[in-house]
C-alpha cells in the first residue's frame, strides 16, 4: 500500500502530543514494507533528514513558528480558514506520489482547503480525530460546558453563547468551523478513526454515523517501553506537570491547589506556552516548592517519569485520550486526571491513578495529598497503570488494527468505483 500521512510537522522540534504518533507510524509502517509519505509544514529539523518530498512542504505561518507581527498573525488567521498554498502543494504530491490512502491526523493551519485536491482525485481519506475541533469550533472554549450545538452548517450557536468570550472572537471561529464543513471535513472523509470510546460517543452526539466509526487508542512509544523494562517502581519525590501554560490545561487550578498544599511537596512544569502569569502566580505567593522547565526533550521528559512521584493532568477542555497519563505509565507511575473527554478511558479511578471533578481545586489538593500520604498507594496504582500500557496500547496491537481499518477502506473505496 502506499499511504500519505498528514499532519501539521514532521520535525523534531516538536516531540510531543500527537506528533510521535505520526512519527512513529511513519517509521513502523515502513519498517513492515509499506509505502509511507508524510505531507506536513516546512518546520525544520525533519525527523528523516533524506526525505525527499519536503520540496511540497507548504510554508508553516502557525504562531509558534513565526515571528509575532501584526502580518504573520493575520497570515496565520487566513489560513486556519483557507490555506491555498497547502492545497496547491499537496495536490502536485499526490500527483506525483499516488498514494492508495491518505490518513489526516492534524491539519491545523493547513484548513480543510486539502480536501479538495484529494477529493478530485477520488483517494480514500482516514481522520484520526486527536481533538475535537471539526466538531466544535472552539475546542478549546471559555469554561467547562462543552456541547454538541454546532452540528451539520450550523455552527451560529457558537456565536451566540460567545463560546470564545467575545462575539468577535467567537464569529471567526464559527465562520473557521462553517468553512471546514462546507470544504468537507465532516462530509468527505471515508472513515474516522476515535482515539477513546469518549471521543466516539461526543462524535455520534455531533452527528457522525457509528458506522463512519472506529475506535483505536494511539499506541505507548515501543522506544520508550523498551527503556523502562528494568525500570524498577519507586517513590518519586515530586509531582509531574506537562500540559503547558495555557488555562485550558488547567494550570490555573493546579497552582491554586499548590497554594493550599504543605511547601515540602514539590511540582515540576513542563511544556510550551507563556508562562509570564504563572510565574508572576508563584513569585506572588511564594511558591519556592514549583519549578518550570518548558518544553522538554523526549529524554529529559523520560527522567522525569522515573523520578516523579505521579503524573497530574487537571486539563479542562475535552481530551480525547491522555498521553501523557499512557508516557507516565510506562514507568509505572499513576496518574492524578481530571475527569474530563477520554481521560477516564485511560485513567481509572482507584486503579491506574485517580480521578477528580475539572477545575476543582480542592478535590486536586485531596488527591495529591493522598499520593503523598500513602507513597504505597501510588506505587501500586503506577504498577496497575503500566499493566495496562503493556495490555491495552501495545505498538503490534495498534499497527495490526490499523493496517485492517486501511484495507477496509481502500477496498470499500474500490468497490464503490
Amino acid at each position: 500500500m502506499k499511504i500519505l500521512l498528514i499532519n501539521m510537522y514532521f520535525s523534531d522540534k516538536y516531540p510531543t502530543g500527537v506528533n510521535p504518533i505520526v512519527f512513529g507510524t511513519y517509521r513502523t509502517l515502513r519498517e513492515k514494507g509499506e509505502e509511507v509519505f508524510v505531507y506536513a509544514h516546512d518546520v525544520k529539523p525533519y525527523i528523516d533528514e533524506d526525505y525527499p518530498y519536503t520540496k511540497f512542504f507548504p510554508k508553516s505561518t502557525f504562531i509558534w513558528d513565526v515571528e509575532q507581527t501584526k502580518e504573520n498573525k493575520k497570515i496565520y488567521l487566513r489560513n486556519m480558514v483557507y490555506n491555498s498554498e497547502a492545497e496547491k502543494n499537496l495536490g502536485e504530491m499526490l500527483d506525483e506520489i499516488k498514494p492508495d490512502l491518505v490518513h489526516i491526523h492534524t491539519a491545523w493551519n493547513m484548513s480543510f482547503s486539502i480536501l479538495k485536491p484529494i477529493k478530485k482525485r477520488k483517494i480514500p481519506v482516514i481522520f484520526t480525530v486527536h481533538d475535537i475541533q471539526i466538531f466544535c469550533p472552539t475546542i478549546f472554549s471559555i469554561g467547562l460546558n462543552y456541547c454538541s450545538d454546532c452540528r451539520g452548517y450550523n455552527t451560529l450557536p457558537c456565536l451566540f453563547k460567545k463560546c470564545k468570550g467575545t462575539y468577535l472572537k467567537s464569529a471567526f471561529y464559527s465562520i473557521k468551523s462553517f468553512t471546514e464543513r462546507v470544504l468537507g471535513s465532516q462530509r468527505d472523509i471515508d472513515l474516522y478513526i476515535a482515539v477513546s470510546e469518549a471521543t466516539k460517543q461526543y462524535m455520534t452526539k455531533s452527528g457522525i454515523k457509528e458506522s463512519k466509526i472506529r475506535v483505536l487508542p494511539n499506541f505507548a512509544n515501543n522506544e520508550m517501553v523498551k527503556s523502562a523494562e528494568n525500570y524498577e517502581p519507586k517513590y518519586g519525590d515530586f509531582f509531574f506537570y506537562a500540559g503547558g501554560a495555557g488555562k485550558i490545561k488547567g494550570i490555573e487550578t493546579l497552582l491554586e491547589a499548590i497554594k493550599q498544599l504543605p511547601k515540602d511537596i514539590c511540582f515540576h512544569i513542563a511544556g510550551g506556552g507563556d508562562y509570564e502569569r504563572i510565574t508572576e502566580f508563584i513569585k506572588n505567593n511564594n511558591l519556592q516548592n514549583v519549578r518550570i522547565s518548558g518544553p522538554l526533550t523526549r529524554e529529559q521528559m523520560e527522567e522525569e517519569y522515573k523520578n516523579c512521584l505521579c503524573v497530574l493532568m487537571p486539563s479542562e477542555c475535552f481530551e480525547t485520550m491522555g498521553m501523557i497519563n499512557v508516557e507516565g505509565a510506562i514507568f509505572s507511575k499513576p496518574s492524578i486526571s481530571s475527569n474530563i473527554g477520554g481521560l477516564s478511558d485511560v485513567v481509572e479511578n482507584e486503579k491506574t491513578g485517580l480521578l477528580f471533578e475539572p477545575a476543582n481545586s480542592e478535590q486536586l489538593k485531596e488527591c495529591v495529598l493522598r499520593y503523598w500520604k500513602n507513597k504505597d498507594l501510588a506505587v501500586e496504582h503506577g504498577k496497575q497503570a503500566r499493566e495496562k500500557v503493556l495490555k491495552v496500547y501495545r505498538e503490534d496491537l495498534y499497527f495490526e488494527k490499523l493496517l485492517e481499518i486501511y484495507k477496509e477502506v481502500i477496498n470499500t473505496k474500490r468497490g464503490k468505483k
